[in-house]
């Protein structure tokens, strides 16, 4: 006869190998110090790392994102994948609330008008993105109350724009990975004050530093960082550094106006840095208002005193703008400077 081999399969024939890693796993532990998730940061000083979430550090962090009481849909627009849209999501289950994703800007546009979702979560671009659909389609959303923002600079186009189009309460936040959500103001508040990212929600702690590290007056330009309120019952937790640039007042209201890859400290008293660079307004303009897909926009300045910086904008599928209609509005916005448009494929 014909010898048949056979091959004992077990679970030693499939255990992974050992691979090298710079994070290794934390020990296990119960109760609220269990680790529940690991997070990667999206590297925004420089430095991407995993970020471990216990259980218990969690649940005391989505006590500033619940504020579900008078609703009852909420749209999460950032993704499981990202903490922002995680700590969301168990806020809205812990608020015994339905939580409901999208794919795309027109499916959550859809989605809204579909299901009369009354509660929006998303990030700034996406923001942008259900602005640009929602009037092009001129969606009709009666539904919706509350639309909240984090994550980059809300510009007053922006604001507008989603106030128009998608509903009049508009409520903008801060927050860190690290942290959670960290100040809060409505967009109102906002555009009365440019620059305003929020007022410091209750046990936290904001503050400005000078380049060495030491702590800046209230009022003074200087590294945004933030750590937990020091309480008896808790141990001085250190301060996060987010990469931003800005200032905290007496009041605890916090302005941020760039990045410290963008604004070098040696200009952190200039009175140029306190002001946000009009580039981030221009570019949601074009987008908005001429449906770009995408656009950036460059000041480009001379070295001949009294003159104005030319405006260069690259945009994508964006053939209605107008060079001279954009400077027109720009002018009209306190934006002054030669408007220059360059088509491209991408950006």
């Amino acid at each position: 006869g014909v010898a048949t081999a056979v091959t004992a399969v077990t679970e030693d024939c499939v255990a992974p190998e050992a691979a090298p890693s710079h994070h290794p796993a934390p020990e296990t532990v119960e109760g609220e110090a269990m680790i529940c998730r690991h997070s990667l940061t999206s590297g925004s000083t420089g430095a991407p790392k995993v970020l471990d979430h216990s259980v218990g550090a969690l649940g005391r962090s989505i006590c500033s994102t619940v504020g579900f009481s008078n609703c009852g849909l909420v749209l999460c627009m950032p993704g499981l994948s990202s903490v922002f849209g995680f700590r969301i999501a168990c806020g809205v289950l812990a608020s015994r609330k339905t939580l409901c994703f999208a794919t795309s800007p027109y499916q959550a546009i859809r989605m809204i008008e579909l299901f009369g979702i009354d509660m929006l979560y998303t990030a700034t671009e996406q923001l942008v993105a259900l602005v640009r659909v929602a009037r092009k389609t001129g969606a009709y959303l009666k539904g919706l109350r509350t639309t909240v923002v984090a994550g980059g600079i809300p510009t007053r186009a922006l604001l507008e724009g989603a106030a128009v189009h998608l509903c009049k309460n508009v409520v903008c936040r801060y927050g860190t990975s690290e942290l959670g959500v960290l100040a809060e103001a409505p967009a109102s508040r906002v555009l009365d004050n440019p620059g305003l990212i929020g007022f410091v929600l209750p046990g936290f702690e904001m503050a400005a530093f000078r380049e060495n590290g030491q702590a800046c007056a209230p009022g003074e330009v200087g590294i945004v960082k933030a750590r937990v309120k020091p309480s008896p019952d808790r141990r001085e937790d250190p301060w996060t550094d987010h990469g931003d640039v800005g200032w905290i007042t007496d009041a605890g209201e916090v302005f941020v106006v760039g990045r410290t890859a963008d604004i070098s400290a040696a200009d952190f008293g200039t009175a140029a840095t306190r002001e946000i660079s009009p580039v981030y307004e221009i570019e949601h303009l074009v987008r908005l208002q001429w449906d770009a897909a995408d656009a950036a926009a460059l000041l480009v300045t001379s070295a001949a005193p009294d003159t104005s910086a030319d405006i260069w904008i690259a945009t994508v599928d964006c053939e209605d703008a107008d060079a001279e209609a954009l400077q027109h509005v720009l002018r009209r916005r306190g934006i002054t400077g030669t408007v220059r448009l360059f088509s491209v494929a991408a950006i």
